[in-house]
């Protein structure tokens, strides 16, 4: 859909295209970002050791042999009394804060120390060291002590397998990431970045099972485990998902709970103690290998990957093979023998597979993605361009009109009809910066964002025909339009529409006729 609309003086018409519509993912990552500090804090902080000149040394002292390499920072003395004294506020700060204790499981933390950045300085492409003096760094954190707009890059960027995602934090504020992961800091070109870094030792040492426990201390009902592949897979996700003396999950301050109000009898508590929804991911040929050995254990059914299952039997994104329906067949048929519910992801945006799907035995189906459904139904429109021998079609809808105008690029479209949609919500915007631009002999802004478009041109208002036509002759070929050149009548609004002939069965009508000149 292509739309115009008036948002200032000087940007009265604009454009969009589907790529505009969906313009990122949001890429799984499993970390956390909180505001931790206030203002007050901070302007503590920054007073009483950002200003300790003689403090400040070489982050190199504190770098392992690969780090150093690539580390050039600034950090306070760690021996310092000024250190030790505020890194155990700040660590008793984190010990405070509940959504983080539900985050981190924290045992301990440790190392904290406070660096800065000036003008030239980074940190390279590195991971912690996953033990250190002071305890096992789990997770890596970083607290903020400037406003980010206050210097230049500097930004945190961290790295999974398959995204890197840039941070730059406000001031007060913290990320929490796994140690892990390869991350770093981009070179400061601008200004300075004071930041409090450590690292969290938590109850939990699994990334996955830590973020399980996140998820059900936020009072979730089931958890779906990706890529599962063993029994004992299987039970560590059980028994971290279950209370004792069933599981080890901890009785901790959960969200669920109230962040630890509610007692050992609490509804929520009650409620998970007797059955918490687990399902299994199968989505490689080692799932596949131990079906039985997963499905035995207490399980209340599973989902095919089948992105991660057609690349794990060789052929990536092939749904058709005979590799992938005997491997879906085996997995079903497994289900079946115990009993557990069956789910699948059917990709293809396709409602009439989901009959077939059910007939099959599959109690869970997730219909496609967002994704792939503008993905067809922009492949759909570019075919029905190639397809249709004459122009397209451009609507211009404003105000209440404007449903009325998609219901007819639907029917248009179903026709074969290709159809744009432009919303104009201010003509006599439009005719003005028509005006002042051809005052100061530029070209104006409607006549710029149509440069290249080709095809017939219908407007459709709620007002006289005399408003679009001021522009009708800025649009290429002429505008047609259809409006409401009259006065003294009363009626209902559908039925002054169908007088007007501005409804959608004239629009269609017009529309059609315009589309073979």
């Amino acid at each position: 859909m292509v739309t115009l609309y008036k948002s200032n003086e000087q940007e009265s018409l604009k454009k969009f295209s589907i790529h505009d519509l969906v313009s990122f993912f949001i890429l799984k990552m499993n970390y956390l970002t909180h505001q931790l500090l206030n203002e007050e804090e901070i302007e503590i902080l920054n007073n009483n050791i950002n200003k300790q000149n003689k403090l400040w040394e070489d982050g190199k002292k504190t770098a392992g042999s690969h780090a150093s390499k690539v580390k050039n920072n600034l950090q306070l003395n760690r021996n310092s009394e000024v250190s030790k004294k505020y890194s155990q506020l700040l660590n008793k700060k984190i010990l405070a804060n509940s959504l983080i204790k539900s985050f981190s499981l924290p045992k301990i933390i440790h190392g904290t120390m406070f660096t800065k950045s000036s003008q030239n300085m980074s940190y390279g492409r590195h991971i912690d060291n996953p033990f250190m003096s002071s305890g096992r760094s789990d997770l890596s954190f970083t607290i903020s002590l400037t406003n980010k707009d206050s210097y230049q890059g500097g930004e945190l960027v961290i790295e999974t397998i398959n995204s890197e995602k840039e941070f730059k934090l406000n001031a007060g504020e913290m990320i929490i990431y796994p140690s892990t992961y390869l991350h770093s800091v981009k070179e400061v070109t601008k200004g300075e970045r004071f930041v409090c870094v450590g690292w969290i030792e938590s109850y939990v040492k699994s990334i996955e099972e830590r973020e399980y426990l996140f998820n059900l201390d936020a009072g979730a009902k089931g958890i779906l485990a990706p890529m599962v592949e063993s029994k004992a897979q299987i039970e560590s996700i059980i028994s971290s998902c279950h209370y004792p003396p069933k599981g080890n999950r901890g009785m901790g301050l959960a969200r669920a709970q109230g962040y630890g109000e509610a007692n050992a009898k609490s509804e929520y508590i009650t409620a998970t103690s007797k059955h918490i929804e687990i399902y299994a991911q199968i989505e490689s040929v080692a799932g596949i290998v131990n079906l039985d050995s997963i499905f035995s254990q207490e399980i209340d059914g599973y989902f095919i990957g089948p992105y991660d299952l057609s690349a794990s039997l060789g052929n990536p994104g092939v749904f058709n093979s005979d590799e992938f329906i005997n491997a879906e067949e085996q997995i079903l048929q497994a289900s079946k023998q115990h009993q557990i519910k069956a789910g699948c992801h059917l990709v293809e945006p396709n409602p009439e597979q989901i009959p077939i799907l059910v007939n099959k035995g599959y109690e869970m189906i997730a219909f496609s993605v967002d994704i792939r459904m503008l993905d067809v139904h922009a492949r759909n429109s570019v075919n029905l361009f190639k397809e249709f021998k004459g122009k397209p079609i451009h609507l211009l809808g404003s105000g209440s009109l404007m449903q009325q105008v998609i219901e007819a690029q639907e029917i248009l479209e179903k026709e074969g009809i290709p159809t744009f949609i432009w919303s104009v919500t201010s003509y006599n915007l439009l005719h003005r910066d028509f005006r002042e631009s051809k005052e100061s002999q530029q070209t104006s802004y409607v006549e710029t964002i149509l440069e290249g478009h080709d095809g017939h041109f219908l407007s459709i208002s709620d007002w006289i025909t005399l408003l679009p036509d001021s522009i009708s002759h800025l649009f290429p070929g002429g505008l047609t339009t259809l409006g409401t050149d009259g006065y003294g009548l009363s009626e209902t609004r559908e039925a002054l529409r169908d007088h007007f002939g501005i409804g959608v069965n004239t629009i269609v009508k017009k529309a059609k006729e315009l589309s073979v000149k």
